[in-house]
């Protein structure tokens, strides 16, 4: 036996793991991948971290460890990210979705869920019926609604939002169903509705702006800035009022709308709270809001419209300047914002 050389350099191992493509088992269409010896040492090492599992398990979990320490996984991630940075140099949005990283993995063999289908079901656990294009007006006015809460910047406002939506589970399944995983149009919509949101709450983020002591809703700051309404001190609402000392009844306006429109405010308005229905109503008819500008002097005013009580028949004569208000619960705490 030829003895070996003193100048010894370590010996490199590597497996050759051949994989074949999902929808093809010809020698043309077949996959393989190489993985350092040292590699799958190491992801053993990780498995035996892992819970204890089945043999069927565990040897797909040491596949895709070993995928993840391969050369292969290395020129995707490199590809990913060359895309990325083209994409946002060119659009100022990455071009990143989940699913190209499920198409990959499935072409080195490992078993996955399709993803489209895992965000519809995601989407359907919240919302049984309809298409997320049928709640993008409710998901819009959310993303306000917190957005004008948020103190800061715009961008530290813009990614307090986001957190904070997150962390409802019907609205993260709604961006599940919406973009289904393509992290760049997601990106790319809150960017939209910040800059939107901005503009229609009239809300100058400076650098240095803080938190109020009193931060009054944006949607009622737009109510008392109109010309036409009482700004008084006494009309304003900070946070720590409860709604609920007794309402005076308000004159009843003559409306400038039919009674079928006004009917429909008013269930806008009782469905969703007097702070949200405003602004549904702004995104999807901003007519009424201009009628409850003209016709009210603030939110004290429409609460007190919105406390009076529907008669008890449709059929009773109605006179023809008369609104018919509908009976609407007790306003939530100011904190609270509905469901």
């Amino acid at each position: 036996m030829r003895p070996r050389s003193q100048d010894l350099t370590p010996v490199k191992k590597y497996i050759t793991v051949p994989l074949k493509k999902k929808v093809s088992n010809s020698e043309k269409d077949r996959q393989h991948f190489t993985i350092d010896a040292n590699s799958a040492s190491s992801a053993k090492e990780k498995i035996g971290k892992l819970p204890p599992m089945s043999p069927s398990d565990e040897k797909e979990v040491l596949h895709f460890f070993q995928i993840l320490e391969s050369q292969e996984y290395q020129a995707f991630l490199d590809a990913q990210i060359l895309k990325w940075n083209t994409s946002y140099k060119k659009t100022g949005v990455p071009n990143i979705s989940f699913q190209d990283f499920f198409d990959f993995f499935q072409s080195q063999g490992i078993s996955t869920v399709d993803f489209a289908q895992g965000a519809e079901n995601g989407f359907r656990e919240y919302f049984p019926t309809g298409t997320p294009a049928d709640y993008e007006a409710e998901m819009v006015a959310r993303f306000q609604e917190a957005f004008w809460a948020s103190p800061g910047t715009r961008t530290e406002a813009q990614s307090s939002t986001f957190f904070v939506l997150s962390e409802e589970p019907d609205f993260s399944a709604w961006m599940l169903g919406r973009f289904k995983g393509n992290i760049g149009q997601q990106l790319q919509w809150i960017e939209e509705q910040a800059a939107a949101a901005t503009a229609l709450g009239n809300t100058s983020f400076q650098q240095t702006r803080a938190p109020q002591e009193t931060d009054v809703s944006v949607t009622e700051k737009r109510l008392l800035s109109n010309p036409k309404i009482d700004t008084a001190p006494t009309t304003v609402r900070d946070k720590t009022d409860p709604r609920s000392e007794p309402r005076n009844s308000v004159n009843t306006p003559s409306p400038s709308l039919s009674t079928e429109r006004i009917f429909a405010i008013r269930k806008t308005l009782d469905q969703y709270g007097t702070d949200r229905g405003l602004l549904l109503l702004l995104e999807s008819d901003p007519e009424s809001i201009d009628w409850l500008l003209e016709t009210f002097k603030g939110l004290d005013e429409i609460d007190a419209w919105m406390s009076e009580k529907l008669p008890q028949s449709k059929s009773q004569n109605i006179e023809k300047n008369t609104i018919l208000p509908l009976k609407t619960p007790e306003p939530p705490s100011w904190n609270e914002i509905p469901e």
